[in-house]
């Protein structure tokens, strides 16, 4: 049985779905029996493996091809343009803002509106 586990650091959609897909990617991509235990920044990880699993996330939510024709399409980037991709890939727009700003398109105060926050809610069962 696998298991992922993780938190909600930065309680962002797009760190969620990020964080969750790179997981994903340890358990189709390498060792069954292995464990992996993320507990600094995915992205600053060196090791071969982190940086195979970090493309596969990346391109698993947003294929490279068409990250490449909105990179190669926009000269400016709007809200409108975010969204629109957004709704043409099926994903959330917070999911294409936390890939601009992740590879340095645009800057991290940029469009933060877009991207969903996540609330711990306690259940009372």
């Amino acid at each position: 049985m696998h298991r992922i586990m993780q938190s909600l650091r930065h309680k962002r959609d797009d760190y969620f779905w990020f964080t969750f897909f790179h997981e994903a990617g340890h358990i189709l991509h390498h060792g069954k029996k292995e464990v992996f235990i993320d507990e600094g920044d995915i992205k600053l990880s060196s090791r071969k493996e982190e940086k195979e699993v970090n493309r596969f996330a990346a391109n698993f939510l947003i294929p490279e091809d068409k990250y490449k024709r909105l990179l190669d399409n926009t000269d400016r980037f709007s809200k409108k343009t975010v969204s629109d991709f957004a709704v043409e890939m099926g994903i959330a727009p917070g999911i294409v803002v936390g890939r601009l700003q992740f590879d340095k398109i645009i800057p991290y105060s940029r469009f933060n509106g877009l991207t969903r926050k996540f609330v711990i809610c306690e259940s009372k069962a």
